[in-house]
């Protein structure tokens, strides 16, 4: 079977193993990335937030690197997949450094070399280790991916939850 395309529109993240004796509660830190991610969505006024040249050519700079890693496709197809998509979370990612830090939402605004750099810094530096470790371990090929997203699925519904905890979903 081939793939849809769903499995790649998540950012993975590979938990190290748990600690004994270490307790934390990642609710707050869950609660408040939902509130940033989600802000732009409820937000009932049109906005519109444009690149300043700066981030404009930090994004030039972005889609180079990422030109250059699809087109190696050395880590196989699936992961190549997700090197595809992730021009558009660059922007997302962007966005979502600009309303924390400017709190603009609701108004027209420049997205700063800053905030730019920092959606950068964010896929290089975090996401694409965790994928790329992602891809290779869960995604070996189309089989495991097609069972990764049906669990993930599965849990979902049989909770009658809208929501998945990180732990979950790890297990």
């Amino acid at each position: 079977p081939m793939s849809d395309g769903l499995m790649q529109r998540f950012l993975p993240v590979v938990m190290r193993k748990p600690r004994k004796g270490i307790k934390s509660d990642p609710s707050a830190a869950i609660a408040g990335w939902s509130g940033l991610v989600t802000m732009p969505a409820k937000n009932k006024v049109p906005f519109k937030v444009t690149l300043s040249q700066e981030a404009e050519a930090e994004f030039d700079r972005f889609r180079d690197f990422t030109f250059h890693l699809k087109a190696n496709r050395s880590a196989g197809p699936h992961f190549t997949s997700f090197l595809m998509k992730l021009d558009g979370v660059w922007g997302n990612l962007a966005l979502i450094m600009h309303t924390v830090w400017t709190e603009s939402i609701g108004a027209d605004g420049t997205l700063s070399e800053a905030h730019a750099k920092l959606a950068t810094r964010l896929i290089k530096d975090f996401v694409l280790p965790h994928a790329f470790l992602f891809y290779r371990i869960m995604v070996e090929d189309t089989r495991n991916e097609d069972r990764a997203i049906a669990a993930c699925i599965h849990k979902v519904l049989d909770g009658g939850s809208s929501s998945i905890k990180v732990r979950e979903l790890q297990h």
